[in-house]
């Protein structure tokens, strides 16, 4: 509880309580015991941002009430309000403030939050709210930016220097120019930039079928996640993905094959978790569609916040069938040229429902598809290395 006296005589009452998980806060005017006597009975700063710090986080809509309250707390929290910047074909605009009320031609929106109308030949004054962006770009930690052109991209990322989450889907125009920018970003491999999500297609659209993808270039240096939308089944094509120095998180969405998925595990050294969505496994493995043993899709988890977040894995996949001798992150495949399917890494994930609600949940810090995969991974080897223990049990007795 916190009493803070003001210059009309006035205590601000401030009360935060925290029970069974909910965050209740109340705001109340009461007169002080003696008027005219300024007395102050606060909580030390430090633990006041703190407790504060936990309510924020855990109920990011009340940020906007928590900064009203003193000027401390706008300067402390004022930045949360622009973490997450979001601007995508379901008209979900984040900060609001991303875009000037007219569209380019200078005609008021019906819609104030909707982005500016935009063509391939009309890509100049898409009208972003520049000075807004000047001046809160350098608090954006996370950004989705879906069926934009490049240059309100390009313009995006130039004032947003501090990304550590990145998402761009279906792209107008020429990519060129943005490799420029993620190489700024990913600064030689020391960058902020941690997490990726693209299409190289757009990016990469003269290279032949068999042309390998150059992850080698500086602009992947610094990434530990990546997500590879639309890939295509030649392990040759992305090949250098083993060259990501810290790639330790890969998910592929598109036509994957096993040669694939084992050049992926035996090349990229570092890697620790290997998500793969919307995969047939009769068709990678090669089995009858009609077959008896045919994977079921089961749900494994859901988010609480957003009901439609629902993740579905195909059972029977990735699972360790019989257990193997733990050996760093391919812990329980027995021969990963063989039979992938028994290495811990690999998760299969048949859908993403709401995608860019999922992702906003993500950055937030909610269970997304990277979560719920490494919940998987540590499941599968806690039960290897159970099972190992039991077995060398057994064989001591």
């Amino acid at each position: 509880m916190a009493h803070i006296n003001g210059s009309n005589g006035l205590n601000l009452l401030a009360r935060v309580k925290f029970h069974e998980g909910s965050f209740v806060k109340l705001v109340e005017r009461e007169p002080p015991a003696q008027l005219g006597v300024m007395h102050y009975n606060r909580l030390p700063f430090e633990l006041e941002r703190e407790i504060f710090e936990i309510a924020a986080s855990a109920y990011p809509k009340c940020v906007p009430i928590i900064i009203r309250l003193a000027r401390r707390f706008q300067k402390w929290f004022e930045p949360e309000l622009y973490r997450i910047l979001r601007t995508g074909e379901d008209n979900v605009i984040r900060p609001p403030f991303l875009y000037h009320n007219r569209d380019p031609k200078g005609v008021s929106l019906q819609r104030p939050l909707q982005p500016p109308v935009h063509t391939l030949m009309n890509t100049h004054n898409l009208g972003l709210n520049t000075d807004r962006l000047t001046t809160y770009g350098p608090w954006v930690r996370n950004i989705l930016i879906q069926n934009r052109p490049s240059l309100e991209i390009k313009s995006i990322l130039e004032h947003c220097p501090n990304v550590t989450n990145l998402a761009i889907w279906i792209i107008h125009g020429n990519c060129d120019i943005l490799l420029p920018i993620l190489t700024k970003l990913a600064d030689g491999g020391n960058g902020k930039l941690r997490k990726l999500s693209f299409d190289p297609s757009y990016f990469f659209h003269d290279y032949r079928s068999e042309m390998p993808i150059p992850f080698s270039l500086p602009s992947f240096a610094s990434l530990t996640h990546l997500e590879i939308i639309n890939a295509t089944p030649s392990w040759m094509k992305w090949s250098e993905l083993a060259k990501m120095p810290k790639l330790t998180h890969l998910g592929l969405t598109g036509v994957v094959h096993a040669p694939l998925i084992k050049g992926v595990l035996k090349e990229c050294l570092k890697l620790e978790v290997f998500v793969i969505f919307d995969l047939d496994v009769r068709f990678v493995v090669g089995q009858d569609p009609g077959a008896q043993n045919a994977a079921v899709p089961t749900t494994v988890g859901n988010d609480n916040t957003n009901s439609g977040n629902q993740i579905t894995v195909v059972s029977g996949a990735a699972a360790p069938a019989t257990p193997g001798t733990p050996s760093g992150g391919n812990e329980g495949a027995q021969n990963d040229e063989e039979d992938w399917r028994t290495d811990c890494r690999v998760v299969m994930l048949k859908s993403v429902k709401d995608h860019l609600d999922h992702w906003e949940m993500g950055a937030k810090g909610g269970s997304d598809f990277w979560v719920i995969a490494e919940k998987m991974r540590n499941s599968r080897r806690a039960s290897i290395r159970a099972a190992n223990a039991a077995k060398a049990s057994s064989s001591l007795a």
